[in-house]
């Protein structure tokens, strides 16, 4: 059974890219924004070797091509211990915000920043959410509220914080992304995968026993 509390920050992460969505396009027009455009030309100025290196590094922590196997392999290793309840709900936390991710995409179709060439290959694929920060924060946090241990909950977290911050600094950084698209993944992402973290844990160890019974 679905705990009711669940629907509440559930819900949030679709009204949350509804809301920034109507923000950043009025209608039809998705053109760019003052602040997306100022914040573009300053990390343009920011740029680097060291800088440029880091960020077409690190920007590959949020690729779907990475998080896949691993979050497959993660799934597939619960179910072999009989954790198959905390399996199941990894499995829809970390997949159901990558496919509201690429949902979103098509029905707002925002094209990629233009206005200053980008330091990689730009994506085919339209610009908001960024799919980048939707994927590695879905995966991180789901991470650290269904598996790490409680005494080290803390330290997972200030990782995942720190992963999340850096990916979604690449995407802005290469300008592949405008900050708002990455803002509203990372905040979307974070409520949906909160709903699965509010499930009971008594919960799952009953699901698991029916299963094996």
């Amino acid at each position: 059974m679905i705990n009711v509390a669940c629907l509440l920050p559930a819900t949030g992460a679709v009204l949350t890219l509804a809301a920034v969505a109507a923000i950043v396009c009025s209608g039809s027009d998705c053109a760019p924004r003052p602040w997306d455009l100022r914040a573009l030309d300053w990390f343009a100025e920011q740029r680097g070797p060291a800088l440029d290196a880091l960020f077409a590094t690190v920007t590959w922590l949020g690729s779907l091509w990475l998080l896949l196997p691993l979050a497959l392999a993660l799934i597939a290793g619960l179910a072999v211990r009989g954790r198959t309840a905390l399996a199941a709900r990894f499995a829809v936390a970390f997949g159901g915000a990558v496919v509201l991710s690429y949902v979103t995409k098509r029905l707002v179709g925002r094209e990629r920043p233009a206005e200053i060439e980008s330091l990689v290959a730009m994506p085919t694929d339209p610009s908001f959410p960024s799919g980048h920060a939707m994927q590695i924060t879905a995966f991180s946090l789901t991470l650290v509220w269904l598996l790490a241990p409680p005494v080290q909950r803390r330290l997972w977290l200030m990782v995942a914080a720190t992963t999340i911050l850096l990916v979604g600094l690449s995407r802005v950084y290469l300008l592949v992304h405008f900050p708002s698209d990455v803002l509203a993944g990372v905040a979307a992402a974070a409520l949906w995968c909160y709903a699965f973290a509010l499930q009971d844990e008594e919960q799952d160890q009953t699901q698991e026993q029916q299963l094996h019974a």
